[in-house]
């Protein structure tokens, strides 16, 4: 594996991690690192993030042995997708491995929570009772604590939950009732949930998380009512009337994104394309799909009954004619580990073909180039001018932050942090001197509107100008990624300022064992 993928680095040990219900913290990538960084019952938060079993991960990938990842498991390995290390933007990334670093100083960017598997339904594919956090509940608090502590400041991204319902569990309703924005600035939530308990009550009594809370994921693996109470046990009834709140909020803007995820098996898979029109009517952005998997609730006999994705199955090849069909051509259908099932010469010009990881990695870090202009098959002279028109478009931001004149007040860190995005050589001090003059103990103030208008202006121009340069095929391909990441977020060289600007309110949090990036 040194030879294969020693041109290749994996951002996901350095920045990404899912913590189970033992305690364990592992890297964020689907089970596919086959050791634990360490636990957190009998360790703290950042011991476990620069344990030495962490160090010696991180130092795999900085090798390229990757001797820690199952190869056969991995798309991201087996398909080369991940990015290479001669050529690549990401200024954090090539600090890392210019460096050789191994130890952090700041927690991830990213954290999927799984620690407590408190739900309110009994879903045969997950569990066969249901679980209440009682004669457990102090190790989960344990966790908990460790988990949601001071390294959150510099996290971007946090998922509730890898396991369990949210809005079940104590710890997490209580964690986001009592919500201080100001305590993690920058942090984005993204809530996975079933949908029953989410009614317009248990919204409202989230309000002091609502700023933060940016993506509903919604679990439901069925489209007819019948199949919803065999797969998931629960009301369709009262699912679709709290669907129609969750569609509400999505088109108010209150959340920036929902997602409606079906795991596909023998029992459903006919229903796909029912599951698409549902999806469509409540106003979904992505409509996910990927296959059932063994968690342990069935014997190897009984899982051969419900895989449909396996290819030794009788009703197999019904399944590739549903994949093969229009209707999950579509830009908003996200076949994630289901992808590879399909043939290349059935997939419509507008469907990327991008698997778990490969989605994951878009949402949590900034766009890598090379992956942008691998997936347009961009010429040279496509790629000079859109690098172009991007730089163009840091210079219009750089004006706009700098300028003052509106007498508006401005929160630099609270719009930045959704973009995350401006060039290195950027002369911030101005913009920390806004920072100075309009926040108070902390709290982020004032109407933002003017600076917002003016930018928002700016990206829509720098859109409308790259758009003349791709094909049609192109140019749905490029509005696909930009559903996962905002054309701010492409990294072409551009520094994440947020962090920077968070070093002012959280003093020393920035900084890398090895120095400031």
């Amino acid at each position: 594996m040194a030879q294969k993928y020693k041109a290749y680095f994996c951002p996901v040990p350095f920045e990404n991690v899912y913590i189970d219900y033992q305690g364990n913290m592992n890297p964020h990538c689907a089970g596919l690192v086959t050791v634990s960084m360490g636990n957190l019952i009998s360790h703290d938060f950042m011991e476990v993030w620069n344990s030495d079993i962490a160090q010696i991960i991180r130092a795999s990938i900085l090798t390229g042995s990757f001797t820690y990842c199952l190869e056969q498991k991995c798309q991201m390995l087996l398909q080369k997708k991940l990015p290479r290390i001669t050529g690549m933007n990401n200024p954090i990334h090539k600090d890392i491995i210019k460096r050789r670093q191994t130890t952090f100083k700041v927690g991830p960017t990213g954290l999927n929570i799984g620690y407590d598997p408190t739900c309110n339904l009994i879903c045969p594919s997950c569990r066969t009772k249901h679980y209440l956090s009682t004669d457990q509940v102090g190790r989960s608090e344990i966790i908990h604590q460790k988990a949601m502590g001071d390294h959150l400041h510099s996290a971007q991204r946090l998922v509730l939950s890898g396991m369990g319902e949210p809005f079940a569990s104590r710890l997490h309703k209580e964690f986001l009732q009592n919500y201080h924005r100001t305590l993690f600035p920058l942090l984005k939530i993204q809530i996975v949930t079933n949908g029953l308990l989410l009614t317009p009550e248990m919204w409202f009594s989230l309000s002091a998380a609502h700023a933060a809370i940016d993506t509903l994921a919604i679990s439901i693996d069925a489209a007819t009512e019948t199949t919803y109470q065999f797969n998931r046990g629960g009301d369709f009834k009262t699912l679709l009337k709290n669907l129609e709140f969750i569609a509400g909020l999505r088109k108010k803007n209150v959340i920036n994104k929902l997602i409606f995820d079906f795991v596909v098996q023998a029992n459903n898979y006919k229903e796909m394309k029912s599951f698409v029109a549902l999806g469509k009517k409540y106003g979904s952005d992505w409509i996910a799909f990927k296959h059932i998997e063994n968690w342990g609730m069935y014997t190897e006999k009984e899982f051969e009954e419900v895989a449909v994705h396996k290819n030794t199955h009788p009703e197999h090849r019904n399944l590739l004619k549903i994949l093969a069909d229009p209707v999950l051509q579509h830009s908003t259908i996200w076949l994630r580990n289901l992808a590879p099932l399909l043939p290349e010469d059935e997939v419509a010009d507008n469907l990327l073909h991008l698997d778990d990881m490969e989605v994951y990695n878009l949402m949590l870090n900034s766009m890598e180039w090379d992956f942008l202009s691998s997936k347009l098959i961009l010429t040279p002279q496509q790629s000079t001018k859109i690098v172009s028109i991007l730089n163009n478009l840091k210079d219009e931001i750089t004006r706009i932050f700098a300028s003052s004149d509106s007498g508006e007040k401005l929160s630099p860190l609270a719009y930045i942090s959704e973009h995350s995005v401006l060039l290195p050589e950027l002369n911030e001090s101005s913009l920390l001197e806004l920072c100075r003059d309009n926040t108070q103990d902390g709290e982020m103030l004032g109407n933002q509107s003017f600076h917002q208008v003016a930018v928002d202006e700016e990206v829509s121009k720098a859109y409308q100008n790259i758009r003349k340069h791709l094909s049609v095929t192109q140019h749905e391909k490029l509005a696909h990624l930009l559903r996962f990441k905002p054309l701010l977020q492409i990294n072409t060289g551009y520094f994440p300022l947020c962090e920077k600007l968070n070093s002012f309110f959280h003093p020393g949090d920035n900084k890398r064992s090895s120095g400031n990036i």
